[in-house]
């Protein structure tokens, strides 16, 4: 979130090569637990409404279900990130997690929308330049699942 801020304010990222950063993957949460799918699930969420224009939100709104369904099926064929929620606690968890993000968001969704019209209002790039970002660093539907 607050990289794609960052970009929206016409900031630019510069790589130092020489830098070393240490970083400890899921230090506050075990991979793969119902805590951690639950945030990434929300601010997924968070995330698109803040930040995306209007017609590539619509877009990744309506491509969710496809990822979900991507999520869903990995549970049953046991094999990639739902079956390891699934696996680290109950067949149920990754639903359960599913329906606690969408009733956080839901519950939050008028503090979110305030905040995009803020994002929007403020940014310093236009949707046009958002659009070549996707298509230059975009990723596909299915590599967001495995």
């Amino acid at each position: 979130d607050l990289a794609w801020r960052s970009r929206l304010l016409g900031w630019k990222a510069m790589s130092c090569p020489k830098s070393i950063v240490y970083h400890i993957h899921s230090a506050t949460a075990k991979s793969h637990s119902p805590f951690k799918s639950f945030h990434v699930h929300r601010n997924r969420y968070f995330v698109m409404i803040k930040n995306f224009p209007l017609p590539i939100l619509f877009k990744a709104l309506l491509l969710t279900p496809l990822r979900y369904f991507r999520l869903l099926k990995s549970v049953f064929i046991k094999k990639g990130v739902g079956h390891k929620l699934q696996k680290s606690s109950s067949f149920l968890t990754p639903f359960k997690v599913f329906a606690k993000a969408i009733f956080s968001l839901l519950r939050q969704l008028p503090a979110v929308i305030k905040k995009r019209k803020y994002i929007q209002k403020t940014k310093k790039v236009s949707n046009v330049e958002v659009r070549k970002w996707f298509k230059e660093f975009g990723i596909s539907s299915k590599e967001t699942i495995f």
